[in-house]
Formats: structure tokens, C-alpha cells, sequence
């Protein structure tokens, strides 16, 4: 598949929808909505079993569609992941190792294809992007900024997570804006919060004026236009709506502050103290004391940072309801593919972390749920697939959806609509593949103070920025850590599925270590650059082959 010249040019932020141009018409065909939950893990869905936070709406679009048990992020944090979401590339591949590394332009990505399809791709959100600097003139604006508009997207809302659109919208409504963007997810003062954890205190603006009540009010305008004006016609259109939360601050609006209690999350998981955690490996001692990684010191506040995630999760659960209700009141329900998922997911205590790093589960198993309305559908409506699936599958499952019969010869992933219809794919994969950067913690950044810096940047020793990375095969039964300067990890998954004992240094394990790293390596060659390598020149003309499974 190819992508137009045109289409490489950036598209402005900005509202500006029915567009002067709406480019070629689609025949037939269903409308997309991609929606992204930041940093929510699989467990954190009632529907997946969780005892304590309710998600009545993700429950009810998974009783209509299909849930995918063992989806996992193949990197984190934000943009790294999510430039696989919308490249389909590995991050071995397209090379996004940190927020902040700017993505190759020679990529094409979701929104471009979906152009050469006849659609325009909207973006209520962001994409997390930082544009190649190459070729672009030194004073550009988006070269001193790590969040821009991935090229393509035509931005209804915002080109960043953090939206000065939402920051005028509460300066109008009378609320005093701090010059630290931050310091807007400041606590009121409330009675008894001395008695809870740190997180517990509610935002200073109710539900109804969070960003995530915002973002949906403006999906929801669009919604109204896209239904009522002539531009829409029998012409289906494309959405990614990516929401920021449950992502931190760990700040919830009143009403869902106090919805769960700190005493009803379950125990996190892992050592039973941060000292032991922070000794069995290098990594985790670097990263249990890292002040913005490590989880808070007392046991009170890391569980009432997990009860305040799950009232973020709920907050988010609410919006969506909304988001549902208007696409049936506007009678397009019925014609709308749903996807919902995550970048990644959050460590919320586990292993006495927060946030998205290292390799354990937490960080990387992410929910996915795919309603497809029409009876294609049917056989698998209300059931989970327990496939191992990979974020980079969602953009050749997005572009078969849009009616894609190929994908671009970049993407390492393939489409899981025959999974939705009932259908086993020839070839399935039986492990996972994630990887980790840290080679930021090189790099001073503006969170930690030069002291702090120093004692993390001590922690690592001798490691060298490119050896700041790890690889991780998962299998049902196995996981196997690789660094290039750090120790291996091993667990055993049947025995020990809270990833405690390390068996790398085990005897007995040593087939089995090797197994695993092999895998690796198959897997990073398997997906080696492939594009001009299937590429041939003859006298009579330029062959491209292409014979992945789809």
C-alpha cells in the first residue's frame, strides 16, 4: 500500500470540522472509533474480575463484542508505545525509545493510510509525537516541544496530553490558573483527609469540568455535526479519541475521590519489602529509588494511590457511558466498530513501583476490546480470545476495518479481525515480545533535582546510554528478561506468577534460559527491516514481495 505525496504534510491543530475539503468519498463501510484509556491495566475492568472497581460500560461493550485476555504493550512509557500503536512497528523498528525521541518521518502510520482510504482521521486527543527534526527549519516551534500532532491526524482538540484549550475553558469558568501546569490537580482542603492517604483529597474542580468530562463534550460536538450536516452523507468517518486518564497526577474529582477506600484495593504485589525489591537486581534498585518511579513509603498511601487510580478509572467509565449513549441516540451504534485499550498499563504499588517501566506484567498487560456491530460478529459476541495478541496489531486491525486488504510492508503485526469473527489465524503467535529503554535516567530531566540525578546516575555505574535497554519474550508458562549490561531474569510463570524468585542463576533453568534468548533473537530477526529488503530490480520491472500471513 502507498501513501500520497499530499499526504505528508502536517495537519494544524485546531477545530475545524466539516473540513473545505473532505477528500474522496468511501463506499460503504463502517465508522472507527479507536479510544485509548492512558496507563490502564488489564485487572482494572470488573469485567476481567477485579473485586473492587467498577467499569459498567467497558463491561457492556465487551458483553457485545469480544475481550482479549493477553494483550500486552510491547514498550512503554507513552510514546514509545504509542508510536507502535499507529506505525504497527516494533520499537526495535521505528525507534521512539523515550517521550521526547522524534519518530522517523519515513514512516507512514495509521492516519496516513486511512487517508489513502478515503477517510479523515480525527484526533480528540493526542498522539504523543515528537516530529523529526530533519529538514525542518531551525526555528520551528514543534522542534521545542516533545508532544505534536502525529502526521495525518486532522486534531479537533489538542496536539498534547496537557491542553491549553481545557486551561481556558476553567479560566472562564472563574478558576484561578497556577503558572505550573501541575499545580492545577492541587487538592482542596478537606475535612479528614489527614486520616487517609496523600492522594486521596479531590480535585479543585467537580466531575463536570475535569478534562476527561471536556474531551467527551467534544467528541460529542462532533458527534451532533458528523450526524446532522450535508458532509457526512452515507460517507463513514474515523475517530481516535485518547483519553489521558486514569494516567497521573493521582488526583481524582469529588464524587470519585472517595469512591473506593484504600483498605478495599488488594495488596500489592512483590517483595515484602522495598529493600528486598530494590536488591534483587540492579534495575530495581535504580528504579525503587528513583522518587518518581519508586511507590510511596507507607503502605496507606500506596493503597490509596491504587483506590484513587480506580476512581480515575471510573471517572473515564462514566464518560464513555456518554460517549455510547450519543452514538445510539444519534443511530450510530449500529454502525460503528468500537476499539478500546490502553498504551499501557501501571505498576500502582506492584512491586513497591508506580507508573510504566522494567518488564513486569502490570506495566505491559493491557486491556482490548473490539465490538464490530454487524453479524460477522456474532459468534464471537460477549467471549474472550486467549491468544497472545501485541499492540502491533491494532493498526492493521484499524486499516482492515477501514477496508484495507493490505498493510504497508513496515508493520510487524497483523490483523485480529478473524479472531472477532470466530476465525483461528494460521500461524498464530505463542509468546510476547516487549522491550524497555532507560537510558533517560542518563539524561537530567527537570522532575528530579541535580542531587537526585547524580544518585540514580551513580546507581547504573558503568552502563553506557545504549546499554540502557532490556528485552523480554513471554510465554503461558515463562518470562525471560535480557539486558546488555545488566543481569538476566528468569521466572517460572506456572509457579510463580507474581514474577518473585529470579531462576536465572538456576542450573536446572539453563536450557530453558537459552530457549527464551533465542526467541529473542528470532523475533528481532523475523522483524528486521524488511521494506526495500523485499524489494527486487530485474530488466523487466520492480518486484515487491510480500508474503506475510495476515
Amino acid at each position: 500500500m502507498t501513501t500520497p505525496d499530499w499526504a505528508y504534510q502536517q495537519y494544524p491543530a485546531g477545530r475545524h470540522y466539516p473540513p473545505a475539503d473532505d477528500g474522496p468519498r468511501v463506499a460503504g463501510g463502517v465508522n472507527v472509533l479507536l479510544i485509548t484509556l492512558d496507563q490502564l491495566r488489564a485487572d482494572a475492568l470488573s469485567c476481567a474480575g477485579n473485586p473492587v472497581v467498577d467499569t459498567p460500560t467497558l463491561d457492556s461493550i465487551a458483553a457485545q463484542g469480544t475481550r482479549f485476555l493477553r494483550h500486552y504493550a510491547n514498550s512503554t512509557p507513552c510514546s514509545p508505545s504509542r508510536s507502535t500503536l499507529h506505525t504497527g512497528m516494533y520499537q526495535f523498528r521505528h525507534r521512539v525509545v523515550a517521550n521526547g525521541t522524534p519518530l522517523d518521518d519515513r514512516f507512514t502510520n495509521l492516519a496516513l493510510e486511512a487517508r489513502g482510504l478515503g477517510y479523515t482521521p480525527y484526533l480528540f486527543g493526542y498522539t504523543d509525537t515528537t516530529w523529526d527534526p530533519r529538514g525542518r527549519p531551525l526555528r520551528d516551534p514543534g522542534l521545542y516541544r516533545y508532544e505534536s500532532v502525529m502526521r495525518g491526524w486532522d486534531s479537533m482538540w489538542s496536539s498534547t496530553a496537557y491542553d491549553p484549550r481545557w486551561v481556558t475553558y476553567l479560566a472562564r469558568m472563574g478558576y484561578e490558573i497556577p503558572a505550573d501546569y501541575w499545580a492545577l490537580y492541587a487538592s482542596v482542603e478537606e475535612p479528614g483527609a489527614a486520616e487517609h492517604g496523600a492522594s486521596w483529597a479531590p480535585t479543585r474542580f467537580p466531575p463536570e469540568h475535569t478534562e476527561t468530562h471536556f474531551l467527551t463534550d467534544e467528541f460529542l460536538d462532533f458527534l451532533r455535526v458528523s450526524h446532522t450536516s450535508s458532509f457526512a452523507g452515507p460517507k463513514p468517518w474515523f475517530v481516535h479519541l485518547s483519553y489521558l486518564r486514569p494516567h497521573p497526577p493521582y488526583r481524582a474529582p469529588r464524587g470519585y475521590h472517595d469512591l473506593y477506600s484504600a483498605e478495599s484495593v488488594p495488596a500489592p504485589i512483590g517483595s515484602a519489602t522495598r529493600e528486598a525489591e530494590a536488591a534483587s537486581h540492579p534495575f530495581l534498585t535504580v528504579a525503587v529509588n528513583n522518587p518518581l518511579t519508586g511507590s510511596p513509603e507507607t503502605d496507606l498511601d500506596t493503597r490509596q494511590l491504587k483506590a484513587t487510580y480506580y476512581g480515575l478509572i471510573r471517572e473515564a467509565d462514566d464518560n464513555l457511558a456518554r460517549v455510547v449513549e450519543a452514538l445510539k441516540s444519534s443511530e450510530q451504534w449500529d454502525r460503528t466498530v468500537v476499539i478500546v485499550l490502553s498504551d499501557h498499563g501501571e505498576q500502582a504499588g506492584d512491586h513497591h513501583l508506580i507508573q510504566k517501566l522494567g518488564w513486569f506484567d502490570s506495566s505491559y498487560h493491557v486491556p482490548l476490546i473490539i465490538r464490530d456491530p454487524r453479524a460477522e460478529a456474532d459468534p464471537m459476541r460477549g467471549k474472550t480470545i486467549d491468544a497472545f495478541t501485541e499492540q502491533v496489531d491494532i493498526m492493521p486491525t484499524v486499516l482492515d476495518y477501514l477496508g484495507g486488504e493490505r498493510w504497508p510492508l513496515q508493520v510487524d503485526g497483523r490483523t485480529l479481525r478473524p479472531w472477532v469473527r470466530g476465525e483461528t489465524p494460521e500461524q498464530w503467535r505463542d509468546a510476547v515480545f516487549w522491550e524497555f529503554d532507560f537510558r533517560e535516567l542518563l539524561f537530567p530531566i527537570p522532575e528530579l533535582t541535580q542531587e537526585m540525578h547524580q544518585a540514580l546516575r551513580g546507581l547504573l555505574g558503568s552502563v553506557r546510554t545504549d546499554q540502557c535497554a532490556l528485552n523480554v519474550i513471554r510465554t503461558s508458562e515463562a518470562k525471560y528478561v535480557r539486558f546488555p549490561s545488566m543481569p538476566t531474569v528468569l521466572y517460572d510463570l506456572d509457579v510463580d506468577p507474581q514474577e518473585n524468585e529470579n531462576l536465572a542463576d538456576d542450573p536446572s533453568r539453563a536450557g530453558l534460559a537459552r530457549e527464551l534468548a533465542e526467541r529473542i533473537i528470532d523475533r528481532r530477526m523475523q522483524h528486521d527491516e524488511r521494506v526495500l529488503a523485499n524489494t527486487l530490480a530485474t530488466e523487466d520491472q520492480m518486484y515487491v514481495m510480500d508474503d506475510r500471513l495476515t
